[in-house]
C-alpha cells in the first residue's frame, strides 16, 4: 500500500523506512504534492514526539487529505494515549485514524494491514453504495414521474378527491374537489355542508362503512355522495375521500319519480274516472237519471222475474200503473226544469207512499210503475187511493195548474199471464180512468180490453172517414141579444159512421187529439167552412159582420205549421178571414202561452176574430183576459144552466158581461134553453146567445136556407 510519510526529517527515513521492508514509502512536504497526487494517497504517516507536535501536522494533513487513512507513530505508549486524547478534541470524528509505536515495525504492520483491509471493505462499501445510490436516484426518478402522472390523473379525474386530517381540515384535494365543493377561503369540510347533516356526516367519518354518506351543500345547489377511507402515513391518521356528484342524477330520479307519480295519479285518477263511469253506466242502465227509480227496461226484467214465480194462495201480482195528469202543459208552460222537479216530487210520493217490497219505476215521461209482488187487490186499491188523496190534500201546484193522477190497476195472473199482457192491462185500466174524468183510480176489467179494441177500430174509421171525406160540419146559430138578428154560428163537426152509427163529437174529437189525427181534422174542418163562406158570400147571404166560429186544438195551435198553413188556405178565399173566429180554450193557452200568444198576434193580423171558449171555468181566465187581444169571451154552458135559480152562477155572468163590455170584448152566452134565461141575461147586457132554444146545429143547407129567410126578413 502506498503510504505517505509526513514530518520525517532523511535521517528518520533512512533509520525507519528499513524498519518497514514492505512499504513504499515516499518521503516529502505535503506542499510539493498536487493535488491528485494527495487525492490518491491512501495512507499518511504521521510522525509523533515526545511533546505531541505532529497534530499540527496531522490537522494539515486532514485537511488536504481527506480521503486517506492516518497512521500515528508514537515513541511511547504515553504518548500513544496523550495523542489520543488530543485527536478526540479535534474535528478528526468519523474518520479513518490508527497509532502504532515508532519502534514497533511489526505493529505498523499490523495497522497497515489493518488499514489496507478496511479501505478494501470500505472501497467494496462505497462501490456497493454508488450502485445503491444510482438506484435510488433511478427509483426517485421513476418516483418523481409516477408522482407527476398521479398528480396529473388526479387533477383530471371527473370525481372529486381530497385528504383531511383529524380535525377535518384540507390537507389536499384535486381540481373536481374543489369544483364540487366549491372550495373557497374555508379550510374545514364541515363548513361547506348542510347544518342538519354535519352530526351524522361526522359520525360517518370516525366510522367509514364503505357505503358512502349523500350530502347536501349549505348552499343547497348540490348533492354529493361521498365515500371515506382511513389512510395511515408516517403513523398519522389520514382521511381519504372520494366525491361523486348525484345532483343530475337525484333531479332526474326525483323528476322521474315525479313524472311516475304524476302518470301513476293520472291512472289512478283516470282508473277511477273509469270506475265511476262504469258504476254510472251500470246505474243508469238500471235506474232513471231524473228519479233513481228503477228504469223502464230493468224494472221489465223484475217484473218478468217475478211473474215467473207463481204467488201464494189468495194472492196475485199486482201492477199499479200511474199517469200524470196535466204534466205536459206544465212542462210546456214552465219548462222542463219545472216539468223534472214535479216529476221528483212524485217519485218521491211514490216512494214514500209505497211498501218496502214494492218495486217502483218511471215508465215514461210522466208514467209510473209499481209492482206489489205476492199482494192482493184491496192493498193495491188502498195505495192507489192514499196517493190520489195525498195528492188532493197536498197539490203539487205550479201557476194555475195542478197535477193530479190517473190510475189503472192490474193483477198476474188474473188479468195476464206474461209482462206484456200485464201491462196492456194496466194500461188500459188507467187509460179507462183518464177518459172518465182523470184524477182517479180503475181496476181492470176484461171489458176494457174490448172497449179497447173497440176504440182502436174507430180510430182506423176515423181516418178513413178523413180520406174519404164522410165527415159533416153542422152550424149552430148564434143571435143578437134581441134574439132575432142571426149574427153568426159555431161550427160543429159530425161524422155518422157505416158501421157504428153516429159518433159523439166527444167522443171521436178526443180520439183523434189522442193518435194526433186532430191535425187533419182540423185542416179539413177550417178548408170546409171556408169552402162553404165562399158560397154564401158569392150568393150574397153573409152580412159584414157575420162570424162562423171554429173550435181549434191546442195541438194545432203549438204545431209549427198551424199558421202557415191556415194563411195559404186564406189565399184561396180572398176576403173572408173576416167572417172567421176562431175558440180557443184556456188549456191551449196552458200549454205553450208564448205561442197561443203568438198565434193570436198572427190570427187577428190576417183578419180573424179570436174567442176565448169555456170562460170561468179555468183558474186563470181573467189573467189571461187581461194579458191577450181577445176580441170574444164566451160563457161556458154550466154557468147558465140554473143561472136562474142558481144567484152564484147569475152573479159570476154578470160580472163577466160587465168586464166584456169594459174592455170592448163581445160575449156569447151558449147553452141557452128557456126564456127564463134569456130574461135574466138580458138584464145584465147585450150578449150574443147561442143554445137549444134557438136551434140546434143543423146541416149545411139547412143553415143555408136559414140565412135566406133571415135575408128575406
Amino acid at each position: 500500500m502506498k503510504t505517505l510519510w509526513v514530518n520525517c526529517s532523511e535521517q528518520e527515513h533512512e533509520t525507519l523506512i528499513p524498519a518497514f521492508p514492505d512499504l513504499q514509502a515516499q518521503v516529502t512536504s505535503l506542499d510539493k504534492l498536487t493535488s491528485d497526487e494527495l487525492s490518491t494517497l491512501p495512507c499518511a504517516v504521521v510522525i509523533g514526539s515526545a511533546d505531541g507536535s505532529p497534530i499540527a501536522t496531522a490537522q494539515s494533513a486532514h485537511k488536504k487529505l481527506p480521503e486517506s487513512t492516518l497512521i500515528f507513530l508514537c515513541p511511547d505508549n504515553e504518548i500513544q494515549q496523550k495523542m489520543r486524547g488530543q485527536i478526540q478534541l479535534t474535528p478528526y470524528i468519523g474518520r479513518d485514524i490508527d497509532f502504532c509505536l515508532n519502534d514497533s515495525p511489526a505493529e505498523l504492520g499490523e495497522v497497515l494491514s489493518r488499514v489496507s483491509q478496511r479501505r478494501k471493505k470500505a472501497e467494496r462499501l462505497r462501490k456497493l453504495l454508488g450502485g445503491a445510490n444510482q438506484q435510488l436516484s433511478a427509483n426517485e426518478n421513476t418516483l418523481n414521474h409516477q408522482r407527476h402522472f398521479l398528480n396529473q390523473l388526479l387533477e383530471q379525474a371527473p370525481m372529486g378527491m381530497l385528504t383531511l386530517d383529524n380535525h377535518y381540515q384540507f390537507q389536499a384535494y384535486n381540481a373536481a374537489a374543489q369544483k364540487l365543493l366549491e372550495i373557497t377561503d374555508r379550510s374545514n369540510l364541515l363548513e361547506y355542508i348542510a347544518a342538519e347533516q354535519v352530526a351524522g356526516f361526522e359520525r360517518y367519518l370516525r366510522a367509514p362503512n364503505g357505503e358512502g354518506f349523500l350530502i347536501k351543500l349549505a348552499n343547497g345547489n348540490k348533492s354529493i355522495n361521498i365515500k371515506a377511507s382511513q389512510l395511515e402515513e408516517h403513523g398519522k391518521q389520514t382521511l381519504l375521500l372520494v366525491l361523486e356528484d348525484l345532483t343530475a342524477r337525484i333531479q332526474a330520479e326525483e323528476a322521474l319519480k315525479a313524472a311516475n307519480e304524476s302518470l301513476e295519479e293520472r291512472v289512478n285518477t283516470r282508473t277511477e274516472a273509469l270506475q265511476e263511469a262504469n258504476e254510472a253506466l251500470m246505474h243508469a242502465a238500471k235506474f232513471d237519471g231524473a228519479t233513481d227509480l228503477y228504469n223502464r227496461y230493468h224494472f221489465s226484467q223484475l217484473l218478468h222475474a217475478t211473474l215467473v214465480t207463481a204467488p201464494s194462495e189468495h194472492q196475485q201480482h199486482i201492477l199499479i200503473y200511474v199517469d200524470l195528469d196535466g204534466f205536459k202543459a206544465i212542462n210546456d208552460c214552465y219548462g222542463h226544469h219545472i216539468g223534472d222537479e214535479a216529476i221528483r216530487q212524485v217519485a218521491k210520493l211514490l216512494q214514500q207512499s209505497a211498501p218496502e217490497e214494492a218495486l217502483i219505476s218511471r215508465h215514461g215521461g210522466d208514467e209510473f210503475l209499481l209492482l206489489l209482488p205476492d199482494s192482493g187487490i184491496e192493498k193495491a186499491i188502498e195505495l192507489s187511493e192514499k196517493i190520489l188523496e195525498t195528492l188532493r190534500t197536498n197539490p203539487l201546484t205550479y201557476g194555475s195548474l195542478i197535477l193530479t193522477a190517473s190510475i189503472g190497476i192490474a193483477c198476474a195472473p188474473m188479468h195476464a199471464s206474461n209482462t206484456a199482457e200485464l201491462l196492456s192491462a194496466a194500461d188500459a185500466a188507467m187509460y179507462l180512468a183518464k177518459r172518465d174524468g182523470r184524477n182517479q183510480l180503475q181496476c181492470y176489467s176484461p171489458e176494457m180490453r174490448i172497449r179497447e179494441r173497440n176504440r182502436a177500430q174507430l180510430a182506423q174509421d176515423l181516418r178513413t172517414a178523413l180520406q174519404d171525406n164522410a165527415l159533416d160540419v153542422f152550424y149552430q146559430p148564434q143571435y143578437s141579444a134581441d134574439g132575432k138578428t142571426l149574427v153568426g154560428a159555431e161550427a160543429l163537426t159530425r161524422w155518422h159512421s157505416d158501421q157504428q152509427g153516429a159518433v159523439s163529437p166527444s167522443l171521436f174529437i178526443e180520439l183523434a187529439e189522442e193518435t194526433g189525427q186532430i191535425l187533419e181534422l182540423g185542416e179539413w174542418v177550417i178548408s170546409d167552412v171556408l169552402r162553404q163562406l165562399s158560397a154564401w158570400h158569392q150568393a150574397g147571404l153573409l152580412a159584414d159582420k157575420f162570424r162562423i166560429a171554429i173550435n181549434v186544438s191546442v195541438i194545432q195551435v203549438i204545431a209549427n205549421d198551424f199558421v202557415s198553413k191556415l194563411l195559404k188556405q186564406l189565399a184561396q178565399y180572398p176576403g173572408l178571414s173576416r167572417h172567421l173566429e176562431f175558440e180557443l180554450t184556456e188549456n191551449v193557452l196552458v200549454r205553450d202561452f208564448e205561442k197561443a200568444r203568438q198565434t193570436i198576434g198572427t190570427l187577428r193580423a190576417a183578419g180573424i176574430r179570436v174567442a176565448l171558449d169555456d170562460f170561468g171555468t179555468a183558474h186563470s181566465g181573467l189573467s189571461y183576459l187581461a194579458q191577450l187581444p181577445v176580441d170574444t169571451v164566451k160563457i161556458d154552458k154550466s154557468f147558465v144552466q140554473d143561472c136562474v135559480i142558481n144567484s152564484r152562477n147569475a152573479a159570476v155572468i154578470e160580472s163577466i158581461m160587465v168586464l166584456g163590455k169594459k174592455l170592448g170584448t163581445a160575449v156569447v152566452v151558449e147553452g141557452i134553453e128557456t126564456e127564463a134565461q134569456i130574461a135574466l141575461l138580458r138584464q145584465f147586457g147585450e150578449p150574443i146567445f147561442q143554445g137549444f132554444y134557438f136551434s140546434a146545429a143543423c146541416s149545411q143547407d139547412d143553415f143555408s136556407a136559414l140565412l135566406k129567410r133571415h135575408q128575406s126578413a
